[in-house]
């Protein structure tokens, strides 16, 4: 979608999206924004060999569960960036983290601006895809959400149901015209 009243601002990493959009709180006024990126839920924390973990929880003799998971949240034996790895190692092993949850800063970046975000759900009952997108809506202060069904998206389905903390509005978008179409209503 071509206009001069548009701005796309590319990033790679969840880090970098969090930190262009407060930027660009910063910098300018917006009166929309469409939070439609799937930013991933988890980056990699740190790597290590299963052998060597195991070798860790043997020596540590721990009593409990809790001591056991201690060991695992922050182990002796990473493997640190610089790291050369070898690509024989059969047992590589990736620790995941959460990536911070960007929606949940836009309303305070932007507190005057109408804000929508987006839900990806796969294989759910309608009525579900509207609880969950009315409850994200209601956390992050969002004015809109548009929710809809990966597995409807592979059948060629492209319906994005708007969604308000009150629920499903009873609206269906399935263009990127009719989504401006939307704004650009809400905006007037």
């Amino acid at each position: 979608y071509d206009s001069e009243d548009l701005k796309v601002v590319r990033v790679e990493t969840t880090d970098d999206m969090m930190k262009a959009l407060e930027a660009e709180s910063k910098e300018a006024h917006y009166d929309a924004i469409i939070h439609a990126a799937a930013v991933g839920d988890y980056k990699s924390d740190f790597s290590f060999l299963l052998e060597d973990l195991a070798e860790e929880i043997f020596e540590a003799k721990p009593e409990s569960a809790e001591e056991i998971l201690k060991i695992m949240e922050n182990p002796q034996c990473k493997i640190y960036d610089g790291t050369k790895i070898s690509s024989y190692q059969k047992n590589l092993t990736v620790k995941l983290t959460l990536t911070p949850k960007i929606i949940g800063k836009l309303r305070e970046w932007f507190p005057d601006t109408l804000l929508i975000g987006c839900k990806l759900l796969e294989n759910v009952p309608k009525e579900e895809l509207f609880e969950v997108a009315t409850r994200l809506a209601k956390k992050n202060d969002m004015d809109y959400i548009m929710a809809n069904d990966l597995a409807d998206l592979r059948k060629g389905l492209p319906a994005r149901y708007l969604v308000t903390k009150d629920g499903f509005t009873g609206n269906t978008l399935e263009t990127p015209e009719k989504i401006f179409e939307f704004v650009n209503e809400q905006l007037r």
